[in-house]
């Protein structure tokens, strides 16, 4: 039996998925720093309309970038007055802050999830292109096209699971949230 595309097959797998998640995280990379920056500076703007005990506890949330607990703190205070900035009131700022920080979460949770399957794809081809040898069980016609078709079809899983990453990237109006950790 000639081994030759299996090992190709595996290789090629391998590689397509490096190279198209490595493309991907330079994209994820890129459109984070957007966002972060993007929140920093309505985050500014909430910060400076809330109480000076409140102030307080939002710079440290800044500062380790918990954004979603930082929008739970402005809400369960209830931001006074109304002040304007160069984006606009306050309260303008956190509607728009909030969805920005759910689409942050979602990128970051889309981006973990194919990272795992990325990693879980390339490692079965990495075990399974030596395994596949006349030597072994998985060397053997029958087993050796079942386990290539299994890997195949994760492979195909992995490349659908790139989907939610590259919609909550390219999606503008802030509406890919994950509201799982925010509060109203």
């Amino acid at each position: 039996m000639d081994y030759s595309p299996f090992y190709y097959t595996y290789s090629t797998i391998s590689q397509t998925l490096a190279g198209a998640f490595g493309f991907l995280g330079a994209v994820v990379i890129y459109r984070t720093q957007a966002i972060e920056s993007l929140i920093g500076e309505l985050a500014s703007v909430v910060e400076g309309a809330t109480s000076e005990a409140t102030q307080t506890t939002l710079k440290r949330l800044r500062l380790q970038g918990d954004w979603a607990e930082f929008v739970r703190t402005v809400r369960s205070e209830g931001t006074p007055g109304k002040v304007w900035s160069g984006w606009g009131t306050h309260v303008e700022c956190l509607e728009e802050l909030e969805p920005r920080v759910g689409q942050l979460t979602a990128i970051k949770k889309s981006l973990g999830r194919s990272l795992f399957n990325t990693a879980g794809t390339i490692a079965a081809c990495l075990v399974c292109m030596p395994l596949t040898n006349g030597s072994t069980f998985l060397g053997r016609p029958g087993p050796a096209w079942l386990v290539l078709s299994v890997v195949v079809g994760y492979a195909i899983f992995t490349i659908a699971m790139y989907y939610p990453l590259v919609k909550d990237l390219v999606d503008l109006s802030g509406t890919a949230r994950d509201t799982s950790n925010i509060s109203r």
